[in-house]
């Protein structure tokens, strides 16, 4: 038969049609010696000699009702052939059967429960031409009985399941042509038990045979396929199953249960509302956390589209949601991280889009800042993409979770990515909206600062930048500022405001704060600026001198120049006067070069050889001197006259009824002399540290010898 099995059809002459007197005897009481001679006959052509007879006279007893007869043929058919030990028997009787059912036509439906039974027992036989021979009766029984054999059909699908993994490729060929009638017959049936054969179908599913399990994809396309079967509300119970599919060795296998899901996918589309979402949703999560490729791409796609498909529905889940596509994001597969970041967007979406009071804050808070610790940056990325949408959303909401919030975001300001870090700035500023917050911000930071010199030295100058853009340069700098007059930790003060400082010269964010420092002297805002940064900036002196210099308070800067030549002068603060100096050639102190020509600037003239006094010969003291060359001669100040005498550094600060040249300077608003005994005052406590620590070494060494 060649893989095809065919209705049979039996060529006999009209001569043959009756016995002859010597073949009346019968076997089983039933059938003619010479019928069940031919049954069981070795050859292929007598067999099918004996059910022709069996044929017609079936067709005759079934015209004159002789139902009982005929039943009485088919269990000596049974049990004289089917169960016979010889091969030939078993072949015959089931060409027997096929026989029966082709007489009886339309009258089959009565006999199926005495026809099916006997075949199916076949399927097992260890001879794999009489499995073959099975099938081919089956193929014949089913086409003549169409729907009717839907009663019988699950013990029919048994059947063909143990066949498909049937290592004869004949038998299988056989099967699978059986097979496609049934799928035939099921799509033409309207009461077909869909409930009960789809759990068959999963309990299945993880059968050990690769062939039983294209079987049972196969099954699951058709159903797909079958217009009178409402397949979304069985999705569920199947989805599972063929997500695990996916990772099946073999391509075939794989790339039908992919055409299953996708197929699935698009009768969820257009059969949303009864759709079983909530069930669904639990399956997709576990499977976008699969190590397997295809099954975290595709699950991760099937996520991103029940996002747009069931909207509020999925908020209960919308932490488990975004602990799973988060880490996709930065997944190895450029694939994953594309339908990830599709997701991730639809996320977003979908809390922007939802009621505040349906958001389970506490968990997806939980969920982003475990995300945030992520050694990948395209996670960390998200997280605080996340966390700025979240804020965005109710800062009420958020504001519950700061405690978790400031420790998490703080550490991220470590983070080797620049990006990381204006990321967790902008979540901060967002945060620090209430003055409360802002200082809570910022007083941490300092902290932060403290404790991590390495991250002042590497982040600072990123950090206060970002935050000036984010919350303005004036509020960042004046309250910093008086965060550091409070500060105790005078050593930490200096290295800050010299960071501080660096970051104020030069940063395009600041260019505004500067012009304005630069009207000090006219203006009521610039003035409570420069009021604001001096104290603190007094703990670094060539800070406070670039201060004075930016803010052309030139005869603050000279007296300074004079202070600074009698206080010791180490390596730090020569390389902050080179740094200085270089800054003078900068855009940034145009003004001031300019105003080197004017003689009305005598105190910045004498700032600046006072400086180039102070300077060993160096490449800084070479520029610093070429620049002051350039002074017309007759710009030159006249030698500077003795000033009064001065405090030194063991006694007490300068008095104020004391008189000064500060004292005689012009104020325009400012009390110089009061300026000058603040940065006197910061400086002895300076000292005062200084001598504390060299005593306290001193006695260490005593006691250690």
């Amino acid at each position: 038969l060649h893989g095809e099995i065919s209705r049979l059809e039996y060529s006999f002459d009209a001569t043959d049609q009756h016995m002859s007197r010597q073949d009346t005897q019968t076997a089983g009481g039933v059938l003619p010696l010479a019928v069940a001679r031919n049954l069981g006959d070795k050859v292929m052509e007598k067999r099918k000699a004996g059910a022709m007879e069996v044929e017609i006279a079936v067709r005759d007893l079934f015209l004159t009702n002789h139902e009982k007869v005929i039943r009485d043929i088919i269990q000596c058919l049974r049990k004289d052939f089917l169960e016979s030990g010889s091969s030939s028997h078993r072949k015959g009787g089931l060409l027997g059967l096929a026989a029966v059912a082709v007489g009886l036509a339309e009258g089959i439906v009565s006999f199926l429960d005495d026809l099916v039974p006997p075949v199916l027992l076949c399927f097992i036989d260890p001879d794999s031409k009489l499995r073959y021979h099975a099938c081919e009766t089956l193929y014949n029984i089913a086409k003549i009985a169409r729907v009717s054999m839907i009663p019988r059909f699950h013990e029919i699908f048994e059947g063909l399941f143990k066949l498909s993994a049937d290592p004869v490729d004949e038998v299988r060929k056989a099967m699978n042509l059986v097979d496609t009638l049934m799928k035939d017959i099921v799509n033409e049936c309207s009461s077909f038990d869909m409930q009960q054969f789809v759990r068959e179908l999963n309990t299945r599913l993880s059968a050990n045979a690769p062939e039983s399990r294209q079987f049972l994809l196969g099954w699951i396309q058709a159903l797909n396929e079958v217009l009178n079967v409402d397949m979304v509300m069985f999705i569920p119970e199947l989805l599972d199953g063929l997500f695990c599919r996916l990772s099946e060795s073999s391509k075939e296998i794989r790339q039908i249960a992919f055409v299953c899901l996708s197929d699935m996918l698009e009768n969820i589309k257009e059969n949303t509302s009864r759709a079983d979402f909530v069930t669904m949703i639990r399956i997709i999560l576990r499977h976008c956390q699969s190590q397997d490729r295809f099954i975290h791409l595709t699950a991760t796609r099937w996520l991103s589209d029940f996002v747009l498909l069931a909207h509020q529905l999925l908020l209960p889940y919308m932490a488990q949601m975004i602990g799973v596509v988060l880490p996709s994001l930065s997944h190895a597969e450029e694939e994953i991280q594309k339908a990830a970041d599709i997701c991730n967007e639809n996320l977003l979406m979908l809390v922007r889009d939802a009621n505040n009071q349906k958001i389970d804050w506490d968990n997806i808070v939980q969920v982003v800042v475990k995300c945030l610790k992520s050694q990948f940056v395209m996670t960390r990325m998200a997280s605080l993409k996340w966390l700025n949408a979240l804020v965005q959303k109710s800062l009420e909401h958020m504001s519950k979770h700061l405690d978790v919030l400031f420790p998490a975001l703080l550490k991220t300001l470590s983070d080797e990515s620049d990006d990381v870090v204006t990321a967790a700035l902008e979540v901060l500023s967002r945060i620090s909206v209430s003055r409360d917050q802002f200082n809570r911000c910022l007083n941490e930071l300092v902290n932060l600062f403290s404790t991590d010199r390495a991250l002042l030295q590497r982040r600072g100058a990123l950090i206060v930048r970002k935050l000036c853009l984010f919350l303005g340069a004036d509020v960042i700098f004046t309250s910093l500022s008086g965060i550091l007059q409070e500060n105790q930790d005078i050593l930490f003060c200096a290295l800050m405001i010299k960071h501080l400082n660096l970051v104020f010269l030069t940063s395009t964010e600041l260019e505004d704060l500067r012009t304005r420092l630069k009207s000090c002297r006219i203006s009521s805002e610039g003035r409570e600026l420069f009021l604001a940064l001096y104290p603190s900036w007094c703990h670094n002196p060539i800070a406070t001198l670039s201060l004075c210099l930016l803010a052309q308070m030139y005869e603050l800067a000279a007296e300074l120049v004079t202070v600074l030549s009698e206080m010791k002068v180490d390596m730090e603060m020569l390389l902050q006067i080179d740094k200085l100096i270089q800054l003078i050639e900068s855009p940034i102190f145009m003004t001031l070069r300019m105003h080197l020509l004017d003689i009305k600037h005598t105190h910045l003239l004498k700032t600046m050889y006072g400086l180039l006094m102070l300077m060993p010969q160096s490449s800084a003291f070479n520029v610093l001197k070429n620049r002051l060359s350039c002074v017309p001669t007759t710009q030159l100040p006249s030698p500077i006259s003795p000033l009064p005498p001065r405090t030194t550094s063991k006694t007490a600060v300068t008095s104020p009824s004391t008189p000064t040249a500060a004292a005689t300077l012009p104020r325009d608003g400012f009390r110089l002399e009061e300026l000058l005994r603040t940065f006197e005052q910061v400086q002895k406590r300076h000292r005062d540290q200084a001598t504390d620590k060299s005593t306290s070494v001193k006695l260490a060494q005593v006691n250690l010898s």
